[in-house]
């Protein structure tokens, strides 16, 4: 191996930055152009219909449209997201980079990437998303699959997961749960079936998630990594601030001291009413990291329950700077949502 085909730890840091600072002015290239395609696609056609269906340009479509995951960026970040290069580290002689997206309080991605080079270049070459408990070649193997046998057997296993899908919809959480529970055997091996399991639990039977995400590890549905990703997500929007707080000092060995997680510390003192603790940490969210809406909108929301009218409007005129909004804008968003606020 060459000195140019070896990674190290500057390339890898220079990688995970360029990785978040495109990502983040929406710039979707540099992201869809970092996974090493003849890698990827050599993991997953193991499976025959996946590795005949690269003899078109329809399967290969699929294929690409998975692994172009830059073309979110500009959606996510102009919807007030945020994209973050997390953690750096080695494990069994393999870089790892923790790369984390979040769209909002109920939705958070987290991407743990394994990387190589290849022509000088640092690339993507597997990965694990703590958000299905999939490696990214088992994640994008079944996603090609299951859009390959929609268009060609659209009445065999995927129609399954197209009915719990609908089920969910149309907010029929119990039928759809029932239906993945039967169905385990034949289906379970789509990534997308622990996603739409995870939702049907919550809808079914909220106030025991927890312990059913407790009983998803137990199956080997999902791994320790999942399981607190979800949970972390409930216990900031069910304002359960203790619980938030371990499960954020657990997540953190894996992902790293992600800033993110001030974010939903103090959302989750906000619902549970302790309005002076969130802002403090809305306020200490914003020292660590760009101000995102959710901060700012946290802010906001702190002050009005507050009834600190100053400071209300002080952090409201930093709508124009931040996110570019006219003054027409601030005056109808503050109509809107805190009409109380004059």
């Amino acid at each position: 191996m060459t000195k140019e085909d070896s990674l190290d730890e500057i390339k890898v840091k220079v990688f995970g930055e360029q990785l978040e600072r495109t990502t983040m002015s929406g710039d979707a290239k540099f992201y869809n152009e970092a996974f090493d395609e003849t890698c990827l696609k050599e993991a997953i056609s193991d499976n025959s219909i996946v590795k005949s269906s690269f003899d078109s340009e329809f399967g290969l479509s699929f294929f690409h449209a998975y692994l172009n995951e830059g073309n979110f960026c500009n959606e996510t970040v102009n919807n007030g997201g945020q994209y973050h290069f997390v953690r750096q580290y080695v494990e069994n002689e393999q870089y790892h980079i923790v790369f984390r997206k979040y769209v909002d309080l109920g939705n958070m991605e987290i991407r743990d990437y394994t990387l190589k080079s290849k022509e000088g270049k640092v690339k993507i070459c597997g990965g694990y998303i703590y958000n299905n408990s999939a490696t990214l070649s088992n994640d994008l193997k079944y996603t090609v699959l299951y859009h390959v046998l929609k268009q060609t057997n659209p009445q065999g296993e995927t129609h399954l997961l197209e009915e719990a899908r609908t089920l969910l919809e149309q907010r029929k959480a119990a039928e759809a749960i029932a239906l993945l529970q039967l169905k385990k055997s034949i289906i379970a091996d789509y990534p997308y079936y622990k996603d739409l399991y995870i939702r049907a639990l919550y809808e079914t039977d909220s106030k025991n998630f927890l312990n059913r995400l407790k009983d998803m590890v137990c199956d080997s549905l999902i791994d320790k990594r999942t399981q607190l990703l979800h949970t972390l997500l409930y216990c900031s929007n069910q304002g359960l601030v203790d619980p938030c707080q371990a499960t954020i000092e657990e997540l953190i060995p894996y992902t790293g001291d992600d800033p993110i997680y001030l974010l939903f510390f103090a959302h989750a003192n906000f619902v549970a009413k302790n309005y002076q603790i969130a802002l403090d940490w809305y306020h200490t969210a914003e020292q660590n990291m760009a101000l995102i809406w959710d901060v700012w909108y946290g802010q906001l929301a702190c002050y009005a329950s507050l009834n600190d009218k100053t400071n209300f409007h002080k952090t409201l005129e930093k709508s124009q700077e931040i996110f570019g909004m006219t003054a027409e804008q601030t005056a109808d968003f503050k109509t809107r949502h805190f009409p109380k606020m004059r």
